[in-house]
């Protein structure tokens, strides 16, 4: 599928999408109608990351704008890798408690629904195909999380400038790399043409 926006028109995604919790109900949004990708559905606050962004940067950013206020996520619930024609998007779900602000972003709408409410949606309600399934498991008890000391974003870019990674990255890249000489190369230049 080719987009519209010239910003996703790239062959790899990344996202995180935040599951807000409060008395055993999530916090979905209904989507602006001006958004290409399913707009008016049913979703999590979320979305992509930027290119220099770290997680825990883009869950602040995201739930700034779209709740009105900043989440602090507690831990890493699940990551959905999607194979879509032409790309993949990775998405992933993190969580966090509710504690009371009030939620004034730029979404339609919002509402706190529970398993009962899920499984009373239609399909088509949802802006990911996976989603009534993943939230019947969460609402149903399925709430383990890596705790967000395990989920490490190491941003080479700002690594870059210290001595020890200056070190490890000399003779890292092959300056005499002949791509013609590598046997995946060639199945996947075959495969392209």
């Amino acid at each position: 599928m080719k987009v519209k926006d010239p910003r996703y028109d790239y062959h790899i995604t990344v996202s995180a999408h935040f599951i807000l919790e409060d008395n055993n109900k999530i916090l979905i949004a209904k989507r602006p109608e001006t958004w290409e990708w399913a707009p008016g559905r049913w979703s999590l606050v979320g979305g992509k990351l930027y290119k220099d962004e770290s997680f825990t940067e883009g869950i602040k950013r995201k739930t700034k704008q779209e709740l009105g206020f900043e989440v602090e996520p507690k831990g890493l619930y699940q990551v959905k890798q999607l194979v879509i024609e032409g790309k993949q998007a990775f998405m992933y779900f993190f969580v966090g408690d509710y504690e009371g602000q009030e939620i004034k972003g730029e979404m339609q709408d919002y509402k706190w629904v529970g398993q009962e409410e899920v499984k009373q949606m239609d399909l088509r309600d949802f802006a990911e195909f996976f989603y009534r399934d993943m939230f019947n498991n969460y609402l149903g008890g399925d709430r383990e999380v890596t705790p967000m000391s395990r989920v490490e974003s190491l941003n080479y870019i700002k690594l870059s400038e210290t001595k020890d990674y200056q070190y490890w990255f000399e003779g890292i890249v092959n300056k005499h790399f002949d791509p013609e000489k590598v046997g995946d190369y060639k199945k996947w230049k075959k495969r392209s043409s």
